[in-house]
């Protein structure tokens, strides 16, 4: 272990799995040619699909983990820092200790009867045929209507100028997915693809807004590392989109599956598509 401040400092960062994780950019640096400075986080945190707070013991807890590109190589790491987090417990003190749990079974989330990890066991099965981080769809989709409602099930947090905006016009959603996907494919994977980006924001203009129900949910989170809260406020509810959206189904396809906007690593930007 070296006694370094700083993943910068450290002359070890570019093997170091924490490095590659929580200090993206000291690990992989910044894209050349990209169309954003700093490249994201190789992994999306899925909370429980329930708001619920409280757990008895022998409860169970369902959580979910996206990996992508090469940080899929590490995987054990990953599945021994959930063991070693429920060693070390989650949530409030109660008596001076947090609850503590067992990782009971690891799944391939597009394949959940593979078991890739169980409890007890002294090896784990890295899952095949890993979907990669790439532009690849069919030339012709299943038929749509022309309308979708986006759900944003967890908070969405995008900034425009310095601000945090109240609305979430089509043509915005667009430019946060494209800016998302685009800095997922260059950092983790063979590159962003060959697209019109100043065309499709312009398309993405021309599509309308039917109804909207959005509100804004503030939640914070304490930085043990930066001893400081850490506002993380964003929209929830549902946006009502009507209009031309053939162009943007892969898009919006690739949306729901890399989240959008900022703090994705600890599950915001969750969406989901319900076409109509």
């Amino acid at each position: 272990m070296r006694n370094c401040k700083t993943c910068s400092d450290c002359s070890l960062s570019s093997r170091c799995v924490y490095a590659m994780v929580f200090e993206t950019e000291t690990d992989v640096g910044r894209e050349k040619g990209g169309r954003v400075s700093a490249p994201p986080h190789p992994m999306v945190f899925v909370p429980p699909e329930d708001e619920k707070t409280g757990y008895e013991p022998g409860d169970g807890l369902v959580c979910g983990l996206k990996v992508f590109g090469s940080a899929n190589d590490y995987l054990p790491y990953f599945v021994h820092a959930f063991e070693r987090m429920g060693k070390a417990g989650l949530g409030r003190r109660l008596q001076g200790q947090r609850g503590r749990f067992v990782l009971e079974r690891v799944e391939e989330s597009f394949f959940p009867e593979v078991s890739v990890y169980e409890n007890g066991g002294n090896s784990m099965t890295r899952p095949e045929n890993l979907k990669a981080l790439c532009w690849d769809f069919p030339e012709t989709w299943p038929a749509h209507g022309k309308a979708v409602r986006i759900v944003l099930d967890t908070p969405l947090r995008l900034k425009v100028d310095g601000r945090l905006p109240a609305d979430l016009p089509f043509d915005l959603f667009v430019r946060q997915a494209l800016r998302r996907m685009s800095s997922l494919f260059n950092a983790w994977g063979d590159g962003e693809p060959e697209l019109d980006y100043p065309e499709m924001i312009r398309m993405a203009g021309n599509i309308r807004i039917r109804e909207k129900n959005l509100r804004w949910f503030d939640w914070q989170r304490y930085s043990n590392r930066q001893e400081s809260r850490m506002f993380m406020g964003g929209l929830t509810g549902d946006v009502l989109y009507e209009g031309d959206l053939t162009p943007f189904l892969p898009l919006l396809s690739l949306a729901e599956a890399l989240h959008v906007g900022k703090n994705t690593m600890f599950g915001l930007g969750r969406v989901r598509m319900l076409w109509q």
